[in-house]
Parts: structure tokens; C-alpha cells; sequence
């Protein structure tokens, strides 16, 4: 099923990644800035979470409620496609339509690129 989520622009500056990123939620916008200062590669991760169909909320709940705000987990397990962070984020979030998944989830339906970089 496609997904109905704002597109993310490879041409969008910050602002308008965090804003996309984020869907408003405030929670999410403070994982995605934690991840640009501190993630040895911010763009990637966040690239990997659009893959993942993860946004707003959904990051949230990754970061803070499995991961507990430790960041080097948060960004491993994203990076690894982890599947039980996939699975427990989706049992936190029943409400939400847009169900997070191991790849695939973006519009340009990239190639896993956590995979291309242990290849």
C-alpha cells in the first residue's frame, strides 16, 4: 500500500526535513535534532527512518520508549533495520495508519542503504 506521508525532499534544507520528518509531533523533532548532532551520519539515519516509513510519533516512541534516549542504540538499531524495534514501535503506536517496516517505506524506494555500507 503506498503511503500518504509528505515526501522527503533530497533538495529540502533542515527545516523543511525536520518539519516533514517530525509530521508537528514535538517529541520527534527532538530525537531528529539529537540525531543531527549527534549521529556520525545524521542524513543517513534520517534517510533510513523514511525507509522505514517511520515519522513523528513513531520516531518518538523509537528514541525515547525502546531505545531510552540512548542514541548510539537508537541509531544502530535503525541502521540495522533492527525488526524488533519496527515491531515494537508498531505496538505502540495501534492508532496510527502508516505502519513502520524494515525498508521500503519511502517514496524514492531506495535500496537499504544500511546494507550497501557493511557490503
Amino acid at each position: 500500500m503506498p503511503s500518504t506521508r509528505a515526501k522527503l525532499s533530497l533538495t529540502a534544507d533542515w527545516n523543511e526535513v525536520l518539519d516533514t520528518m517530525s509530521e508537528g509531533h514535538y517529541g520527534s523533532t527532538d530525537a531528529l535534532l539529537q540525531i543531527i548532532q549527534r549521529s556520525p551520519s545524521p542524513l543517513d539515519t534520517i534517510f533510513d527512518l523514511d525507509d522505514m516509513n517511520m515519522r513523528g510519533r513513531q520516531i518518538w516512541h523509537a528514541w525515547h520508549d525502546v531505545c531510552g534516549q540512548d542514541m548510539t542504540a537508537f541509531v544502530q538499531r535503525v541502521t540495522d533495520r533492527d525488526p524488533n524495534l519496527v515491531a515494537a514501535v508498531n505496538a505502540l503506536t495501534p492508532e496510527e495508519p502508516e505502519r513502520a517496516v524494515r525498508q521500503g517505506g519511502s517514496f524514492r524506494q531506495k535500496p537499504c542503504t544500511s546494507l550497501m555500507r557493511r557490503g
